[in-house]
Order: C-alpha cells, then structure tokens, then sequence
C-alpha cells in the first residue's frame, strides 16, 4: 500500500515537469498559416465619381483621391489607371477611345494618348484665388472647353495638351458647365443663375437674362436650338432659339440636379437623392429615382446606345427601368 502510495506521488510529482516540458517544445513550432490574398476591388464602396464618360464599349470614372477607373467590355470590368500626380478629378472628356482628358481642383488636369495606359500632367491657367475646374466639355470641332471658379472659361485646340483664357468677362463666378449648339453657339452657366454666350466666333461674349437666381450646374443642347439648363433647389430653365432667351420650366422637383444630356428623343436629368427626370418642356415629364432604393447624389450622365452611364455616389447603367450599380457588378 504505501508503494503503490509511493509511485502515486512521483508520477503527480512528474506530471507538471512534463506538462511544461511539452509546452515548451510546441513553443518551438512555427505553425504554418496559408497566405490569403484579397485582391482589391476597383471600385469600392467608399468611392465618390464625380464624372464618367464611355461610348458603350469604354467607359471611364473619374473622382475623389485621384482616382480613374476604365472597363473595356461595357463596364463588367474594371482596372484602375494611373496618373501621376494626386487630385480630386472632377470631369472626363474624350476625342476616342485612346484620347481623353480629365480636370480636377486646384488647376490640375491631365491627358491621355493610349487609352489611359499612361497620363500627362498639365497645368490649366486658374485664377490664382480659387482654381477648381468643375466640367471638360468638347465641341464638334474638336477643341476642349472647361469651366472653373472666378469667372474662368477656358479652351484648348491640342487635345488638352496647353490651355488658354477665353476673353469672357471677369466675373466674380464659378462657371459650372459648358454647352454648344448647332449652330456653333457656345453658352456656360453658373452660379447665381447666370448665362453668358457667344453666338458665333466673331462676336463677343453676352450676358443672356435669366429667369433665375439659383445657381445652374449643367447645360446642354438640343437640335434645332433647344436646350435646357438645370440646377439646385430643382431649377430647370429652357431655351428654344440657340440660348438667346430662356424660360423657366414648371417646378418638377426640390431636388438638386446636376446634370442634364439630350438622349436623340428628350431630356435626362439626374441630382441628388437619386433624382431621375426625363422628358420634355411643353410634353410629358417623368420624375422618379434611378432605383426604388438608390437615394445617392449623381453628377453625372452620359447617353449610351443603350440606356445611360451614371457617375456619382453610386455608379452604374440605368437601362430600360433597372439600375445597375457596378459595385455589384464587380
């Protein structure tokens, strides 16, 4: 009895010795975790896109941090691109699909010749008070218009390469977008409501009446003259006569807007609260949202073949009543 008693006690004696020891040998072990890549999604949640453009092929997302992002199969698919120098990129334009430039604050801008493959930096001509280029506009002719804050317009003939001034007034306004008609009329629109055109290249630039003090964010034009300007407080404003005269359009929404294209059979609006308008002065008007439960700001439309490309707090195609968010999409 006490040997059993006895072998009893070393094995409790030696139990922790060994319990310790093992411990002490696993310690030793480096366990072999599996790497886990998470590839990073181009376009992200956090992502803001203040412009887009595309032709249906291409398209091209342009935003806050610098970022660009371009899919080439109709926007399944996206890759960032990059530019080399950090800005918040405010609008896209593009001659092809090789040839494009983007605008963003503090005077930055940059061009492309390869598709977005690599960009150039340039330098636009700014007010040294405040220098936010807001929209990049390019005429029938090719040359690029971009409107910024203090009054500038300005234009380049060399596919962005070097800008120059307009000799517009200097005004104490951000000019916000930039239109032109068929008739080679050019006319910009900003804050305060105000318009200011040039009928032909030989004229000067006019300061054209508005019906409004609410400061317009987007123009464009029409056929035959038409055109319609849109901005905040839900303020649409329309001419027939190539931007001569405008009148103001019954209130349709407290919302926003932001933007305005021609589509070839009327007009598409969008703003913020996703706020989606179509239709024509004088006819029938359809208001609604891009999606039943999309309430996000948009900037920007562009007409596709199909349907439209939508930039802003969410981005996406809206085709034929559905919208379709490319954060989803991949």
């Amino acid at each position: 009895m006490t040997e059993s008693k006895g072998r009893l006690g070393v094995i409790s004696y030696l139990a922790p010795i060994v319990v310790v020891l093992a411990l002490g040998a696993l310690s030793q072990v480096e366990p072999e975790i599996p790497a886990i890549y998470v590839e990073q999604p181009a376009i992200e949640l956090r992502d803001r896109f203040f412009g887009g453009a595309g032709s249906g092929e291409f398209f091209w997302l342009v935003g806050k941090n610098g970022k660009i992002v371009r899919s080439d199969d109709g926007g399944n698919s996206w890759s960032v691109q990059t530019v080399p120098v950090r800005a918040n990129w405010q609008d896209i334009a593009y001659w092809d699909a090789e040839r494009a430039v983007v605008v963003g604050n503090d005077g930055q801008g940059a061009i492309t010749g390869d598709g977005g493959v690599s960009w150039t930096p340039v330098r636009l001509p700014v007010s040294d008070v405040a220098g936010k280029v807001f929209r990049v506009e390019i005429d029938d002719t090719g040359v690029a218009w971009a409107t910024a804050e203090v009054g500038v317009l300005l234009y380049s003939e060399d596919h962005g390469a070097t800008w120059q001034r307009a000799d517009t007034p200097q005004a104490d306004v951000a000019w916000n977008d930039v239109a032109f008609g068929d008739d080679g009329s050019v006319c910009t629109v900003g804050e305060f409501g105000q318009i200011l055109c040039r009928f032909d290249a030989e004229s000067g630039w006019v300061a054209v009446e508005s019906p409004v003090e609410q400061s317009l964010m987007a123009v464009a034009f029409g056929p035959g003259g038409t055109g319609l300007a849109v901005g905040v407080n839900g303020k649409i404003i329309q001419t027939e006569d190539g931007g001569s005269s405008w009148d103001e359009v019954s209130n349709l929404t407290d919302r926003h807007l932001f933007d305005v294209a021609w589509d070839g059979t009327g007009w598409v609006i969008v703003g913020d609260k996703g706020v989606l308008i179509r239709g024509r002065p004088n006819s029938s008007w359809q208001v609604s949202r891009v999606s039943a439960m999309d309430f996000s700001w948009h900037t920007s439309v562009t007409i596709l073949p199909e349907g439209y490309l939508i930039a802003g707090q969410s981005s996406g195609i809206w085709r034929n009543g559905n919208w379709n968010p490319f954060l989803r999409r991949g």
